[in-house]
């Protein structure tokens, strides 16, 4: 099997966190949409190597976010910690409604 190439946003943030946070996210995302409570996006770096990099997955139910570094991180209800550096476009609008939702729930 061959390696995926990190898209370069990916290879950022991965170059960026563990310089400011030592303990890592469960993975980071990219082409993020939202379906249902759920995120849905292809995965890289999976600390836990459940998924291959590159490979479309969708989380367990979001229970929370936060603002880190300049990336939105996700909080599921499995415990994982999602770093989203990409959105799907098609969904921008559609996923900013839902972060708010959520935000303001939050508070």
């Amino acid at each position: 099997m061959t390696a995926v190439p990190y898209p370069p946003e990916i290879v950022r943030a991965l170059r960026l966190w563990p310089a400011l946070d030592e303990n890592p996210p469960t993975a980071y995302l990219a082409d993020v949409g939202e379906v249902f409570g759920y995120l849905v996006g292809r995965v890289y770096g999976d600390i836990y190597c459940r998924f291959l990099d590159g490979r479309q997955i969708s989380t367990s139910p979001v229970v929370s976010l936060s603002s880190q570094f300049g990336y939105l991180v996700a909080y599921t209800l499995s415990g994982s910690r999602y770093v989203i550096v990409t959105f799907r476009q098609e969904q921008y609008q559609l996923f900013e409604g839902y972060l708010r939702r959520l935000h303001e729930g939050a508070q």
